[in-house]
């Protein structure tokens, strides 16, 4: 099984705003960049959206960091929450 995990995030650099897309092999490595994110060690970066991607398969499914236990946590979005409408 193939899996991406995609990390949607809009970064500010100086007046203008980018949307990127950070790719990562391991649900470790985009937790380890969140929590960068979350800590403030990448500044002017936001994340949108979390995506874990299966190649296998061909599923795509939205994840939401969780501090469980005080780790981070990524775990799938409910259902309901992923068909309402983006901010």
């Amino acid at each position: 099984m193939v899996q991406r995990w995609l990390v949607h995030t809009e970064e500010g650099i100086g007046y203008r705003q980018y949307d990127l897309v950070q790719t990562f092999e391991s649900e470790r490595d985009a937790t380890a960049f969140i929590g960068k994110v979350a800590t403030g060690q990448r500044e002017d970066t936001r994340i949108r959206h979390i995506y874990k991607v299966d190649l296998s398969y061909g599923t795509i499914k939205e994840y939401v960091p969780q501090l469980q236990d005080m780790k981070l946590r990524l775990v799938e979005k409910p259902k309901a929450a992923q068909d309402a409408p983006a901010p």
